[in-house]
């Protein structure tokens, strides 16, 4: 609530003013597998580290809050030219991707960030939000421990991927995973001794989905133990050998 009133106060500065300012958007990379591996205690004692390590990034003027989970948000007001945020972002993705030290235990991660500017991008808090979510998306998308700047075609493609992630979900319901299983031929004597199994999503619509399209986003949204533990259809061998 004091970041929506913080930031609603500055964009009173933008119009009236013409300053600028921006908004970063921050998630912390694969902060799951973190409770995962060490547990949820573990994991609160790393958000309240990397909270520590944020606020050494910012300067008396910003503002910086938790918005769930492993997520943050940046208010950096009084911009006079865009590289101040890229120069911001790039201190915390360098700074909180260092290794860190919870308990004895050395855990590394790292940080992406999507910045969204005004008045470029928005002039009210929801919009800038929503935007600069939209380039923290295609930070991860790009390889995370990134930033981006928000861009307008990527509304587009963010609709794109949770299409993908609702189609996806029907699809664990549905069955529509199936298996094929690839010979490998020894060459020498053209036997075959053995085969790859290889998992392939028939969506009722897109069709035959490239494994490199589903199987990182259902790695990302947790899905991809339940796609495991189903017994989809086998297939019968099909491909070349060679």
């Amino acid at each position: 609530m004091l970041f929506h009133e913080r930031l609603n106060e500055a964009l009173s500065r933008v119009r009236r003013d013409k300053e600028r300012l921006a908004v970063l958007y921050l998630d912390l990379d694969r902060f799951k597998t973190v409770n995962d591996t060490w547990g949820h205690p573990t994991g609160d004692l790393l958000l309240k580290a990397a909270a520590d390590r944020l606020r050494l990034c910012l300067r008396d003027s910003d503002l910086v809050a938790r918005f769930g989970g492993d997520e943050f948000a940046v208010l950096q007001p009084g911009l006079v030219e865009p590289y101040e945020a890229s120069a911001l972002a790039d201190r915390i993705v360098k700074l909180m991707s260092e290794p860190y030290d919870i308990e004895g235990k050395r855990i590394v991660t790292g940080v992406s960030a999507g910045i969204a500017l005004a008045p470029d991008d928005g002039e009210s808090s929801d919009l800038l939000l929503k935007n600069a979510d939209m380039a923290l998306y295609q930070a991860k998308e790009d390889g995370r421990r990134i930033f981006r700047f928000f861009e307008p075609g990527m509304d587009a493609c963010l609709r794109t991927r949770r299409a993908l992630e609702l189609d996806l979900c029907n699809a664990v319901a549905a069955s529509e995973f199936e298996v094929y299983y690839q010979p490998l031929v020894t060459l020498e004597t053209g036997v075959i001794s053995g085969f790859e199994a290889l998992l392939r999503w028939h969506h009722p619509v897109r069709g035959m989905v490239a494994p490199a399209d589903f199987i990182p986003l259902a790695e990302e949204i947790g899905l991809i133990v339940p796609i495991g533990c189903e017994k989809p259809a086998p297939r019968r061998p099909r491909g070349r050998t060679i």
